[in-house]
């Protein structure tokens, strides 16, 4: 199966020392694992996930 993820963002006003309100939800096996890993480094954390 491939592994599905979606990703919302907004901007809210005005700006905050965090900028993006990210929410991530990701259904999958071992490769949604490595996706999640991936996006964790290059988001520096900023995401806020949720498994279902």
């Amino acid at each position: 199966m491939v592994p599905h993820f979606s990703i919302s963002f907004f901007v809210p006003l005005p700006f905050t020392r965090f900028p993006y309100d990210i929410s991530v939800s990701f259904t999958g096996m071992l490769v949604a694992s490595d996706s999640h890993s991936m996006l964790w480094r290059m988001n520096n954390g900023r995401f806020r996930y949720e498994w279902k």
